[in-house]
């Protein structure tokens, strides 16, 4: 778990919760949608209610622990690009979009577009860089771990949409263009990735067989009206 909660969100609400284990009790769950060029439009909510109504209870807690996790607290955090917005008292939402250069576990090849749902997930609700020597994306809690943290009220959801029909999830053949539901505290023991695949006719390619088709008719009409 350190490299989810060393990103600059839950950095701060994890000051000083650590060491009481309340990290478990933060749900994040996030909405990406994946365009064909393999950029990335996303909104994340992050709901820290039920963490923060625990630390109430304990008392004692850190006097660096903010009192309330809001836009006003996180905004001290973010970058320009992230646009945050209170959704209720401790939940707010973070939305933003991811070039397709900065889209971590996005591939683009013509129109087959394949995501890997555990490294994007990384990059959006973890805010981690793009992946290189050393900055690996690694795998999110699973197995016996994941069920420890369900069992503490953490969630870790992803609802993505894919350009064009989905054609192959986690390894195996499936079909629709509905958004995929993933829960990511889900996954076998072990997992480090989940990739699904999706496929989409060229708009490109289309307009071209449509202005091709229609040179032919007119050409077709045009020489039979001279031969006539």
């Amino acid at each position: 778990m350190q490299t989810f909660f060393s990103s600059k969100v839950l950095r701060l609400a994890a000051a000083g919760l650590l060491a009481v284990g309340l990290t478990g009790c933060v749900e994040v769950k996030t909405k990406a949608t994946v365009a064909g060029d393999g950029s990335v439009e996303y909104a994340t909510s992050y709901d820290f209610s039920k963490m923060m109504e625990m630390m109430k209870g304990m008392g004692g807690a850190d006097p660096k622990t903010p009192k309330e996790m809001n836009c006003a607290e996180m905004q001290k955090e973010l970058s320009s690009d992230i646009t945050c917005k209170d959704l209720s008292p401790n939940k707010v939402e973070l939305s933003g979009k991811l070039a397709k250069e900065n889209a971590n576990g996005v591939t683009v090849d013509g129109s087959t577009v394949k995501v890997d749902a555990v490294a994007l997930f990384n990059e959006i609700a973890g805010k981690g860089g793009k992946a290189g020597p050393g900055n690996a994306p690694k795998a999110l809690p699973n197995g016996p771990e994941a069920q420890q943290m369900k069992a503490m009220g953490m969630v870790m959801e992803m609802e993505l949409k894919m350009p064009g029909s989905i054609k192959m999830v986690d390894g195996q053949s499936a079909s629709g263009s509905d958004p995929i539901k993933l829960d990511l505290l889900g996954l076998p023991a072990g997992k480090t990735s989940y990739v699904v695949e999706s496929s989409a006719f060229p708009i490109k390619l289309i307009a071209i067989g449509v202005g091709v088709l229609l040179v032919l008719i007119i050409g077709f009409v045009f020489m039979r009206r001279r031969s006539s």
